[in-house]
């Protein structure tokens, strides 16, 4: 995760959250989001819509970053497994040649 992307998580999760910890969605004094004296969307409502949306878009790409990195890891850990018979393999045919050796420095 990016700097921004982290520093936009933190900023959208503070304007969304009141000091008490309690969501501030919709303001108590508003009734789904309308001012109650004319009936109009409120700023702050669609203020937070927008940071809402922003910290969702926010979460989608980082999830699909974990996804790729996740991906990434089960390749690099069959990788390893690869890599790690064909060390195994290796070391196997160097015990054999050291073995062969000390027959032929034996005889």
């Amino acid at each position: 995760m990016s700097r921004r992307e982290a520093e936009a998580i933190a900023r959208s999760q503070k304007e969304t959250t009141t000091h008490l910890g309690q969501s501030s969605a919709v303001p108590s004094n508003h009734m789904e989001g309308t001012d109650v004296h004319r009936g109009q969307p409120t700023t702050s409502l669609q203020t937070k819509s927008a940071s809402m949306a922003e910290y969702k878009n926010t979460v989608a790409r980082m999830l699909e970053e974990c996804e790729r990195v996740v991906e990434r890891n089960t390749s690099l850990e069959e990788e390893l497994v690869i890599a790690q018979c064909k060390v195994d393999e290796l070391e196997q045919r160097v015990k054999e040649s050291e073995a062969k050796k000390c027959e032929c420095l034996r005889e």
